[in-house]
């Protein structure tokens, strides 16, 4: 059944209903128009609250100075699909197509971040995170947490420093401040700024939090393979900005643990990992930028995940998703046609690598630096993805994370 419903209100007309909300104290600067947030005032987003039948609501910026102003937005069905004279806008929604919900939106929560937060008053840092996790603010319900350092960290760092500690005795949270100089004896900043984020939300046990890695300790990583034909990723002697996994499996068995023990770590200070990434762009470093990295194929970081992430993560943490891909848009197919299970709709027919081999893929990260065009436009299959997305593994389907332009996770 098709419903069209006529916009009887614009967006751009509709009328303001600011009620109680803080408004932004504007401050011009460099680039645009800022909102000015200290440890006595802040602005906010006014409420939804209940609406009517018919009744919707719009959130507004712009580059003028407008910050998240509310509208409302008035609907009316009209007879036989007619256009109402004072509305040229009409929506039309077709209650027989289901597509999946989106969970959320949110960000990373990484070193920098930390740090900077670490270093306000306790108001300044309430106010801050209320404005992006608070019900009269963004309300994020997702978060992206580094496991080790990252292209937002101070310093390179890792887990385990400790060379052939296969078991990972020796695997330990730590943070970009340096020990003994830096006020860290050990530990992990993050943590505390998780805490607080969830302290300020209205169901703190809303934030589902996904860790992402983008290079393991040096002592796991080679330069013996694979082979790129980029010469930025080629290098001679491992770093934590070259290199691939070791092939052999007491290394890969030992990188899973890795991950293991750091959703073990984070569940003790009573966080609960909800999913992983298994690699932060698999690429590599194709353009020799001085961050955090490692490289693999689409069917090696498959056969890491199916071979050890997935038997050693999911006896321990079932329940935690696993993702595959977390790069460019042009890889997708890549990912996704040699991670999942062939009768996937995101594996578009194809027959993955693992052959009759388990698989524990639970979806395809992805990032937003490129455009769709020529990726998923080209195969009819995915066309319907661009709005609708993908139901999860428990029904069957397979789900996609977009790790960029605001963490939105379509579930």
């Amino acid at each position: 059944r098709m419903l069209k419903l006529s916009l009887a209100a614009l967006l751009a007309s509709g009328s303001l209903a600011l009620g109680t909300r803080r408004g932004c104290v504007a401050a011009n600067m460099k680039h645009g128009v800022v909102c000015v947030c200290n440890s006595t005032y802040c602005d906010d987003i006014e409420p939804i609250g209940d609406l009517g039948l018919g009744v919707g609501v719009a959130f507004s910026s712009s580059e003028s100075g407008r910050r998240l102003e509310k509208q409302t937005v008035r609907f009316a069905a009209t007879a036989n699909g007619s256009r109402a004279a004072s509305a040229p806008n009409v929506v039309e929604i077709d209650l027989q197509d289901e597509n999946q919900a989106l969970l959320g939106f949110g960000g990373a929560f990484t070193d920098a971040s930390a740090g900077l937060i670490s270093k306000m008053s306790e108001g300044a840092a309430k106010n801050l995170l209320a404005s992006y996790f608070s019900p009269s603010g963004s309300r994020y319900t997702l978060g992206r947490v580094p496991i080790g350092s990252c292209d937002f960290s101070r310093r390179s760092y890792d887990l385990n420093p400790s060379p052939e500690d296969f078991l990972m005795r020796n695997f330990s949270l730590r943070d970009d401040r340096e020990v003994g100089t830096d006020g860290n004896d050990s530990g992990d900043y993050k943590i505390d700024f998780i805490k607080r984020a969830r302290a300020v939300m209205e169901d703190g046990t809303l934030l589902k939090l996904y860790a992402s890695i983008w290079s393991p300790p040096t002592w796991l990583k080679t330069c013996e393979s694979p082979p790129n034909s980029k010469d930025a990723n080629k290098c001679s002697t491992p770093s934590i900005t070259k290199g691939a996994l070791n092939p052999r499996k007491e290394y890969r068995d030992a990188y899973a643990r890795y991950f293991l023990k750091f959703v073990e770590a984070y569940k003790a200070q009573g966080i609960a990992i909800w999913g992983v990434t298994a690699q932060n762009e698999p690429s590599g470093n194709p353009t020799g930028n001085q961050w955090e990295s490692m490289y693999y194929t689409p069917s090696d970081l498959a056969s890491f995940i199916d071979g050890h992430l997935g038997p050693i993560l999911k006896k321990a943490f079932p329940d935690v998703k696993i993702m595959s891909g977390d790069d460019q848009l042009q890889y997708i197919l890549d990912h996704a046609s040699a991670s999942l299970d062939s009768n996937s709709p995101l594996a578009t027919g194809r027959v993955g690598v693992g052959g009759t081999q388990e698989r524990y893929t639970d979806g395809i990260a992805y990032h937003w630096y490129s455009s769709l065009a020529g990726t998923l436009e080209d195969t009819e299959s995915f066309f319907h993805l661009v709005g609708g997305g993908l139901q999860v593994r428990e029904a069957s389907r397979q789900f996609r994370l977009d790790n960029r332009g605001g963490d939105g996770f379509l579930l």
